[in-house]
C-alpha cells in the first residue's frame, strides 16, 4: 500500500476482534515498502494494541513480513496475543474507539498543567483588545504572564519594564 497516495483502511475496521489491527497491518506494509508517507509505524495507537496484545513491534513487522494476507496476519495475531476474555476485548475496543481515550485525557490534563497552555479566558481577552493598538495587544499578554487568572485591565506598557 502506497500511503503517500491512498490512505490506511479506519481504526474502526476490526480484524481477529480487534480495531485498529487493519489500519497497523496497512502501515506496517508501507513501511516496509516504504510509502509510508506522513504515516508513523509504530505509533501511540499501535503500541497501545500490541501492548494490549502482548507483543512487540519487532515481532508483529517479521509476521506482517512473512504474511502476504490480512488473514494470515490475523490468525498469527490471535494465536500469539495474550487471551483475553471477549468482554475484555470488547471493552479495549470501546476505549479505543471512545473520543476520550484515557491516554488522551492525561495528556491533556498534562497539557493544561504546562506553562505552555494558553485558557480560552486568556484568548477571549485578546480578543476584546484586537482592535487596539499592538502596544494594549502587548499589554494584554503580558498581564496574563505575570497575573495569571486576574481578569482587571492590564497595566500600563511602562508598568512591565519594571517587573
Amino acid at each position: 500500500m502506497d500511503l503517500r497516495k491512498d490512505v490506511p483502511r479506519s481504526m474502526r475496521v476490526k480484524m481477529a476482534g480487534f480495531v485498529h489491527l487493519a489500519r497497523m497491518i496497512d502501515k506496517c506494509r508501507a513501511v516496509l515498502a516504504k510509502t509510508e508517507g506522513e504515516y508513523i509505524y509504530p505509533c501511540p495507537m499501535d503500541d497501545r494494541l500490541m501492548e494490549f496484545s502482548g507483543i512487540t513491534s519487532d515481532q508483529f513487522t517479521a509476521a506482517v513480513k512473512a504474511n502476504p494476507s490480512d488473514d494470515t496476519v490475523a490468525k498469527w495475531l490471535t494465536l500469539t496475543a495474550k487471551a483475553h476474555s471477549p468482554a475484555e476485548l470488547e471493552s479495549w475496543n470501546r476505549m479505543m474507539l471512545s473520543p476520550t481515550r484515557g491516554v488522551r485525557d492525561r495528556a491533556l490534563r498534562e497539557h493544561r498543567r504546562s506553562s505552555a497552555f494558553i485558557p480560552l479566558s486568556f484568548l477571549r481577552r485578546i480578543r476584546r483588545h484586537e482592535h487596539e493598538d499592538f502596544e494594549t495587544l502587548a499589554c494584554v499578554i503580558l498581564h496574563a504572564v505575570f497575573f495569571p487568572g486576574r481578569s482587571h485591565r492590564p497595566l500600563p506598557w511602562s508598568q512591565y519594564l519594571f517587573l
